[in-house]
């Protein structure tokens, strides 16, 4: 009886996968495809994947097609191929049944009939108004001019759209960045690059931020003549791809990017690999603004952190600040207006939801905040009742949470701690070592639980490295993972030092906020190149006793 309820509740979920699929085709580009109608000829040695990414359309494979977070799910319509371990492992049985398979082993056929499932929330967009006099109809003089401020992170994109006569965010906007389907980190996308792909990620990209463009002119009935400038940033890699850049220089030592000067262009050169397809848009064609590219530092350090330096005026500052951008980097900078040292760590993904079995980016569904509830049976044993908060869902919702992101997935590891159910080394306890634990739906497993370890040793290691050498008065934590983090719970875990929590302030996506003022400051460009003129790099991994601190921080309550 049981496992003919698990099997219907896996039916409707499935059912409501591809539901929810048809809403968002428009925008995602990623639709049902039948073999004999693709756009290019089959090679039969392709797998799915890389024929989606050659014709430029998107499967998220965070893991860049190893076949190791099983991502990448499609489903066939008619008989499937035999599974394979992969497969095996990764897939539940009811859907090995139903003939869902991945699509980074399964070979491309001339006659094959699949759809993508992949986790639909890859392809969702979230509205975030920013502004506290926000209404739904926003009021533009339609000879108003305007700018658009684009933050290009790893795993989420953001856009602005701000006032140049008072430089006021009206409204932003959020997406995923497409390039995941190359894999969730900056090596893969530079692995890719460099193996012959660059043409089909810059396009990606593009094709992000012009899909991004649209739905802002949409939603704010704005005419794309009226957008007079562009400022954007983003990691050195992201910068690289989006220019169509190589990334040789990215990938192995001495680490010598291509380029990491202020850039200025046209939106006419911006898009011009995808006016083959746009040329007769109004909106392009009306669309006639300047670009500039915020500069880097190097090839670990990029226009981003330049940009979030900016945003807390920290090249005008006396005091000694420290600026953390806690995400798959791990960019760290400490100084004042005297010069600053600036650092990287290999944090991974984990922290945008990345490595993570239910983990997923801080897009709407995913659980933002976890608090364990604890009661007792009545044979005496310990129940653990679980509250979570999704972002974009009403508190007393009963929708079940599609993943996890970064900030819920401290804050369930500080509760899992503080209830006794995982030791200092991050092991959990026996009863759960095997099966996980399970909360909302998700399942949180011991590999999850290493993979948040090492992240948070990367980031705490740079932190007490960076700490040596100058002591920060308060420190800045960036990133969208800065706006949901409870410090209390970082502290918990260790990520963040015990004993500065007062001095701590989370200030969001600092990169963005930057690059919303460059737009109307007129000192804005030499105040960046200035920046960057004022940095020196380190190099943890050449820090005598960095490994020895990464050692030590895998540990709770540090």
């Amino acid at each position: 009886m049981e496992n003919r309820k698990r099997n219907k509740l896996d039916i409707m979920e499935m059912k409501k996968k591809k539901q929810t699929m048809l809403l968002f085709r428009e925008l995602s580009d990623t639709r049902c495809q039948i073999a004999k109608e693709h756009d290019s000829e089959v090679n039969s040695n392709q797998t799915i994947l890389e024929w989606y990414q050659q014709n430029n359309r998107f499967i998220d494979a965070p893991c860049a097609g190893k076949g190791d977070c099983g991502r990448c799910k499609i489903r066939f319509m008619s008989e499937a191929p035999i599974p394979q371990e992969k497969e095996k492992r990764l897939l539940k049985e009811t859907e090995l049944r139903m003939g869902v398979r991945l699509a980074c082993v399964t070979k491309m056929q001339n006659d094959a009939h699949f759809e993508v499932i992949g986790d639909l929330f890859e392809t969702e967009k979230i509205v975030v108004p920013v502004e506290e006099t926000w209404q739904e109809k926003v009021e533009i003089d339609e000879r108003e001019q305007l700018g658009i401020a684009l933050d290009i992170g790893t795993t989420t994109l953001a856009m602005s759209l701000v006032r140049l006569s008072s430089g006021k965010c009206i409204k932003t906007v959020t997406a995923v960045n497409h390039q995941r389907s190359y894999g969730a980190d900056v090596i893969s996308r530079i692995q890719a690059e460099n193996s012959g792909k660059g043409l089909e990620l810059q396009e990606c990209i593009l094709k992000d931020i012009w899909n991004m463009l649209l739905e802002m002119l949409q939603l704010t009935g704005i005419k794309s003549g009226q957008i007079k400038k562009f400022a954007i940033a983003g990691n050195t890699t992201m910068c690289h791809l989006l220019l169509g850049y190589s990334c040789e220089g990215l990938g192995k030592a001495p680490f010598r990017p291509a380029n990491l000067s202020l850039i200025k262009i046209t939106t006419a050169e911006l898009f011009k690999k995808l006016a083959f397809w746009i040329k007769t848009n109004a909106v392009y064609s009306n669309l006639n603004a300047e670009v500039v590219i915020l500069p880097g530092i190097s090839a670990f350090v990029g226009a981003d952190i330049v940009a979030g330096m900016y945003a807390c005026d920290m090249d005008l500052s006396e005091k000694t600040h420290m600026l953390l951008d806690i995400g798959t980097n791990g960019e760290m900078v400490i100084g004042n207006k005297d010069g600053f040292l600036v650092t990287a760590t290999a944090a991974g993904p984990v922290f945008e939801g990345g490595n993570i079995s239910c983990g997923m980016p801080a897009v709407k569904g995913s659980v933002s905040h976890v608090q364990c509830v604890s009661g007792f049976s009545g044979d005496g044993e310990k129940e653990f009742v679980w509250n979570c908060e999704m972002i974009g869902i009403e508190q007393q919702s009963e929708e079940m949470p599609k993943g996890i992101c970064g900030s819920g997935l401290i804050d369930l590891a500080a509760a899992l701690w503080k209830e006794g159910l995982i030791d200092e080394n991050g092991t959990l306890i026996e009863k759960f070592f095997e099966t996980g634990v399970l909360i909302k739906g998700l399942k949180i497993t011991q590999a999850d639980i290493r993979e948040l370890q090492m992240g948070k040793a990367a980031i705490r290691a740079g932190i007490e490295i960076l700490r040596q050498k100058m002591i920060p008065e308060c420190i800045f934590l960036a990133g969208g993972f800065g706006t949901e983090l409870d410090i209390d719970a970082a502290n918990v875990i260790g990520l963040i030092p015990k004993g500065i929590d007062n001095d701590v302030f989370l200030k969001g996506n600092t990169s963005l906020l930057g690059l919303q003022k460059f737009l109307t400051d007129e000192n804005a460009q030499m105040r960046v190149k200035n920046i960057v003129k004022l940095s020196e790099e380190i190099m943890l991994a050449e820090e005598g006793n960095f490994e020895e601190k990464y050692i030590l921080f895998m540990q709770f309550l540090l």
